[in-house]
């Protein structure tokens, strides 16, 4: 008889599951750069969890914005509390997004509720039982 060892990646949250802090990013993020060296790091972490040879799993617990979505969103899986609110600040801003990030938006959660997330909805709490696309 063989043995399997199974193990898994979790990436949890106490609070809230948050990207960058937009207040900095005209300090930041103000020439070429800096703009590249943002989204550069930012892709490098989506890619490690996606590429990651263990299964991935976004615990979520209280709010879910921005560029933590979008680390989510790159998980296997995806578990919140009941409580958890999910918002995407930066798209009400006029922040632009890569168009991978936003297909992944739609693949995952749907075109309609990517459209709520990205143009009017401040948030949007989990519905109890309900999975990823369930909740379109």
């Amino acid at each position: 008889m063989k043995y399997v060892s199974l193990c898994c990646k979790v990436l949890a949250s106490l609070r809230s599951y948050r990207g960058a802090d937009i207040s900095e990013f005209k300090e930041n993020r103000n020439d070429k750069r800096q703009a590249q060296h943002y989204a550069d790091s930012v892709n490098a972490a989506q890619s490690a969890l996606r590429s990651s040879r263990k299964p991935t799993i976004a615990a979520i617990k209280g709010i879910c914005m921005g560029g933590g979505m979008g680390l989510s969103l790159c998980c296997d899986l995806r578990y919140s509390t009941e409580t958890a609110k999910f918002c995407m600040p930066a798209g009400k801003l006029g922040l632009g997004y890569a168009y991978e990030g936003i297909k992944r938006f739609v693949d995952i959660v749907g075109s309609s509720r990517t459209a709520e997330l990205f143009f009017n909805r401040p948030y949007f709490q989990r519905q109890r039982g309900s999975s990823d696309r369930s909740r379109q």
